[in-house]
């Protein structure tokens, strides 16, 4: 069975268009108990295998099986029975909109029973693409089904297969429309190695960075400038130094690999003992870390304050 896709500007016009028309439909979707399935599944491929990223990818991307897993505001989530029996509920994806397991939106399938169903280990029947068949005419002709499994009489031996030790699924499902000769076009293989069956957990906290903050000296007189000197590791991308006035904003982290950092001399605005704070965020601009330090102001003049605005000086 020989694969053709469609060209990849065509595949990105589509994309905004089902993006779009996803959330004007009204599907009602929501997740609960028994929407059990964790995890992604993927589908991609290349018009020509390059081995890199350079406009030529084609395919869904990836799929998200279930909200809690992947964080998403919308609720949603597909269902696989622990026996035999019919799967339900929702997946999305982010190019293509919504896909369904429902048996009440899966009749009229290219082939065989169209009920997407769990047969002792194994996915047998259809799920389905819905912005395809809403949009109609401006489909193009496409009709979104994704065959679950291979059937008696099929050129390829193909499907989604369920581990029953740990719930985890592997193998791929199929979307090939339009028998062109003999060649099939559309998204091509999903993968479902990275789906489990099992309750779904949430997306990991940001992960940890570390930082640190110093000044230098630690004690000076009013008037007198300090240096604040900071590092970060690559996963924190950004950092805000406060403080006594003082509220400076790092520029992005450009330097994969390393550690950078950029002091700052200031003048404290008032005498005493004041902390300065670092905080650091992630790419997705989540907390990621922070790192204090202590500075003793002393007042010669015994009048506790300046009348100077905060401010940094060239260092």
């Amino acid at each position: 069975m020989k694969l053709i896709f469609f060209k990849s500007i065509k595949f990105w016009i589509f994309t905004i268009f089902f993006f779009v028309l996803a959330f004007s439909v009204g599907i009602r979707v929501r997740a609960s108990v028994s929407d059990n399935v964790s995890g992604w599944s993927w589908g991609g491929s290349e018009e020509t295998a390059d081995g890199s990223i350079n406009g030529n990818e084609t395919g869904v991307g990836w799929i998200s099986m279930n909200n809690v897993s992947s964080g998403d505001a919308a609720i949603y989530g597909v269902n696989i029975p622990n026996t035999n029996g019919n799967l339900s509920g929702y997946a999305w994806s982010e190019n293509v909109g919504w896909i369904t397991f429902n048996s009440s939106n899966l009749s009229g399938c290219p082939s065989g029973t169209c009920t997407a169903r769990r047969v002792d280990d194994t996915l047998k029947g259809w799920a389905r693409i819905m912005s395809l068949p809403q949009a109609g005419i401006n489909a193009g002709g496409w009709d979104g089904w994704i065959k679950l499994g291979s059937e008696v009489g099929d050129s390829v031996f193909y499907g989604v297969t369920i581990n029953p030790a740990d719930g985890t699924l592997s193998g791929y499902a199929w979307n090939g429309e339009k028998l062109n000769g003999d060649k099939y076009e559309g998204f091509g293989w999903i993968d479902f190695s990275l789906a489990k069956i099992g309750t779904p957990t949430p997306p990991p906290s940001a992960v940890p960075c570390t930082v640190s903050l110093t000044s230098n000296p630690s004690s000076i007189d009013l008037n007198n400038s300090i240096t604040l000197s900071w590092t970060a590791d690559i996963i924190a991308e950004w950092c805000m130094i406060s403080g006594n006035g003082i509220n400076y904003t790092t520029p992005d982290h450009q330097s994969e690999g390393m550690s950078w950092g950029d002091p700052q001399k200031v003048i404290p605005i008032s005498a005493g003992n004041h902390q300065y704070t670092l905080s650091c965020f992630d790419i997705s601009d989540a907390a990621c870390g922070g790192a204090q330090t202590n500075v003793t102001v002393g007042d010669p003049s015994g009048a506790g304050s300046s009348s100077k605005n905060p401010k940094e000086v060239a260092p």
